[in-house]
């Protein structure tokens, strides 16, 4: 589920929603290892313009990778900061 399709609903309503109503199918290309590299994600359009990877480890999701996180990314990098790997 992406943030932008529940802030389109009235939050009365919310509470009766179910997670198939709102959720957002992750399609094979936006499937990641681990050990996939990172630098593809950035030219790629985000899935419900927030997801840009789902990361998969041992068949279960180990992380997301996100607009945000690409835009932390982005002002680390400004700031010269770097992040261990």
């Amino acid at each position: 589920m992406v943030t932008g399709l529940l802030a389109g609903i009235p939050p009365a309503r919310r509470a009766e929603l179910r997670l198939d109503q709102v959720a957002v199918a992750v399609l094979p290309p936006y499937l990641a290892a681990p050990a996939d590299p990172a630098g593809p994600l950035l030219a790629r359009r985000p899935l419900g313009d927030e997801v840009l990877a789902v990361v998969l480890a041992d068949d279960r999701i180990a992380g997301m990778v996100t607009c945000i996180a690409r835009h932390a990314g982005h002002l680390r990098k400004a700031a010269g900061v770097m992040q261990a790997t």
